[in-house]
């Protein structure tokens, strides 16, 4: 019994290095294109960002951008695991 209390010890260890090696690898920030235009002000933002990000499965996480200015914007998103850390 005290080797498979230590043999689960040591492969808890394990696991959990790993995720905490390969998680963040594994769940980047992505963006998003919401339309129809681009988001001239945050308030717009925050209307129209978390609809887009849910629309991808993910969660908005309060970053945005414009990228050509009058046409596009961007909304930074946040996988939706990666929101529970």
């Amino acid at each position: 019994m005290t080797k498979t209390i230590a043999f689960d010890a040591t492969a808890a260890f394990i696991f959990l290095l790993l995720a905490s090696v390969s998680a963040p690898a594994l769940a980047a920030d992505f963006t998003v294109v919401p339309s129809p235009r681009a988001i001239y002000s945050h308030h717009q933002a925050q209307q129209r960002c978390p609809g887009a990000c849910e629309s991808r499965d993910g969660i908005w996480n309060g970053n945005w951008w414009t990228t050509i200015w009058g046409e596009e914007s961007v909304c930074s998103c946040t996988p939706p695991l990666m929101s529970l850390i």
